[in-house]
């Protein structure tokens, strides 16, 4: 009996993922390191933790607490080392990030930051933005929400 291939295939934008594991925003993209070790654990995509044009500490401590049931929470409140000293740790990992697509995460406060943020992102091999934009920056009209996202798929011409 032949055994059936499932495909999990799924197209974000021009880029297509070779299944719908994406390592989110998060903690564990903290690193170019910890991003490889996901993209080489399966995951189609691996997101950076948010990046901001200079480092930003976040919240106060306790930022996490974990849960009994082995879940965590986090309210960590952005911290991270700021692009250009992540970008300087992701040049000797892009290329062995195999298999997977390099998303990373940025966060600004003005378009003209968001425009510098996504320059940088390319430059260091980024195949997708994710733009996480600040209420502030939100328009009036739109519903009241904590945060938007946005992707953004890079084209190679």
């Amino acid at each position: 009996m032949q055994e059936k291939k499932i495909d999990l295939r799924v197209r974000i934008g021009d880029i297509l993922l070779a299944n719908p594991i994406i390592l989110s925003p998060g903690p564990f993209g903290r690193t170019p390191l910890s991003m490889k070790q996901f993209a080489d654990a399966g995951c189609a995509a691996v997101c950076s933790k948010t990046l901001s044009s200079e480092p930003w500490e976040g919240n106060p401590n306790p930022k996490k607490m974990n849960l009994s049931c082995g879940w965590m929470l986090n309210a960590e409140g952005g911290p991270n080392i700021g692009i250009e000293a992540f970008s300087q740790r992701m040049g000797p990992v892009r290329d062995k990030i195999k298999n997977s697509h390099v998303i990373i995460s940025v966060v600004g406060k003005t378009i003209e930051e968001f425009v510098f943020l996504a320059g940088q992102a390319q430059q260091m091999g980024a195949d997708i933005l994710d733009l996480d934009i600040p209420v502030q920056m939100q328009p009036k009209r739109a519903p009241p929400i904590r945060g938007r996202r946005i992707l953004i798929c890079f084209m190679t011409l």
